[in-house]
């Protein structure tokens, strides 16, 4: 399953601003937000996991 790293700056205030988002991917080709996904035809919402963590 692909997710995404937050990245945060944190300060002694407690003041924690987001900085970065980095797409990580699983290298499935059963994700369909993976770049190695089925690119032949198929039954994607059946087979194929379509979910994104962050």
């Amino acid at each position: 399953m692909c997710y995404i790293i937050i990245t945060l700056t944190s300060y002694r205030c407690n003041h924690r601003p987001e900085n970065g988002r980095h797409q990580v991917d699983c290298n499935s080709r059963d994700c369909s937000l993976s770049q190695y996904h089925k690119e032949d035809e198929h039954d994607c919402i059946s087979s194929c996991r379509q979910r994104q963590v962050i």
